[in-house]
């Protein structure tokens, strides 16, 4: 990827608003160049100081007085006058926004869920067969779940493997921002072991076989070589991929509470 490139989409990456693909491109380009890194750097601290300013902006209080005294001049009814039409312009587009980001929230919910591209398997797929830097890392089970707490809007457990020793290697937050989820990344034997955590609405079962195990509902299938199970637990679903046999990654969430 060019620098032109990850300046047009530096913003969408930075809001959390770019698929996965571009995203790995855009952090493999940043970490090799320094122009680059800066630019992010500069727009991500702006933007959180410009978050961190709500309500401390004041006017001063000159201007409160300049106002007061005019206003007891007689110009009141004047300002009025000028006032009221701006609020009325005011007040309409506010409407206009709010209409235009819930239209969009729906467009971007509808697009992402009906398009292949967003589906959540190929998600877990792209994060597991591409070399991504986590954002926290392991092995340890409670820092790891503890770091993702007020970042998506369910409760984040990291499964623990720990009669197999599967080391956990870390996390990141992957996804839309409109439909977050966690990427944890494992090691076992060797082996890459990646597993999804996100909202039940995120995943379609059709096609997927089914099986009862441990008292859940086990759905497994493979995509582009990858084995992957899928099951529900309380409020949010997991998903697991690696190359390892299918048999041996239900042994993995059998041994989950």
């Amino acid at each position: 990827m060019k620098c032109e490139e990850v300046v047009k989409y530096l913003f969408l990456f930075i809001d959390g608003e770019i698929e996965p693909n571009k995203a790995i491109e855009i952090e493999r380009h940043i970490e090799k160049c320094e122009k680059c890194k800066a630019r992010y750097i500069l727009e991500k601290r702006f933007k959180e100081r410009l978050s961190s300013l709500k309500g401390e902006i004041k006017p001063p209080e000159e201007l409160k007085l300049k106002i007061d005294k005019a206003l007891s001049r007689g110009e009141k009814l004047d300002r009025i006058k000028r006032i009221v039409p701006l609020a009325l312009v005011a007040s309409l587009l506010i409407i206009l926004c709010f209409v235009f980001y819930n239209y969009r929230q729906a467009s971007l919910k509808r697009s992402y869920q009906d398009s292949p591209e967003n589906n959540i398997i190929e998600e877990l797929v792209t994060w597991h067969t591409h070399k991504v830097p986590v954002e926290v890392k392991g092995p340890d089970i409670e820092k790891v779940s503890s770091w993702f707490k007020e970042k998506v809007p369910f409760p984040v457990k990291a499964p623990s493997f720990t009669p197999v020793k599967a080391s956990l290697i870390g996390g990141r937050l992957s996804g839309y921002r409109p439909f977050p989820s966690v990427y944890l990344l494992y090691k076992l034997r060797g082996r890459k072991v990646s597993v999804m955590i996100f909202k039940p609405n995120r995943i379609n079962f059709y096609g997927m076989k089914k099986i009862h195990l441990n008292n859940k509902d086990i759905y497994y299938t493979t995509f582009n070589e990858l084995n992957i199970i899928v099951w529900n637990k309380g409020e949010v679903s997991y998903a697991i991929t690696s190359e390892l046999p299918i048999e041996e990654l239900l042994s993995l969430v059998d041994m989950l509470e």
